[in-house]
């Protein structure tokens, strides 16, 4: 039986399916084969400083669809809280125009990347607390409920 390597296997996929351009001196984005909720791949941009270090960001991508699908942070202390917790757990900031960033040197930007398009499947994943979503599933387990004690 011929043994397979699945490491390199994965590692072969993902570079294949792995896009990069260069759409600034200094600045490139990064497609990458994760899908979020809309079933659209992620894009990260790296942005190389002055002072040697990245800029690793989402460009507000991730919030500003979550808004434009009705989900609003802003309006929810619950949801902010969960949020917060999602960006911590990654090592994500977010700046107050709502952009997902990270920091990082050379030796850390391919961990950094991954934390970040991680934490942005997360937080896109917020979507299923929206006040719809909620309310539906509310709506279900309340009428399951009252037909279980009929």
């Amino acid at each position: 039986m011929m043994s397979i390597d699945y490491k390199e296997a994965y590692l072969k996929w993902l570079s294949e399916n792995i896009e990069q351009d260069q759409i600034g001196e200094d600045v490139y984005r990064v497609t990458l084969p994760y899908l979020n909720r809309n079933n659209d791949y992620i894009d990260l941009y790296v942005v190389r400083r002055e002072d040697g270090l990245y800029r690793i960001t989402d460009d507000g991508w991730t919030i500003s669809d979550l808004s434009l699908s009705g989900f609003e942070l802003k309006l929810s202390t619950s949801r902010r809280t969960i949020l917060d917790s999602v960006l911590a757990s990654y090592g994500v900031s977010l700046s107050d125009e709502s952009e997902m960033f990270v920091e990082s040197s050379l030796d850390e930007l391919a961990l950094k990347k991954h934390m970040l398009s991680q934490c942005m499947l997360k937080v896109d994943d917020m979507f299923y607390l929206s006040k719809t979503n909620v309310q539906s599933v509310f709506s279900e387990d309340v009428g399951q409920f009252l037909d279980l004690k009929h």
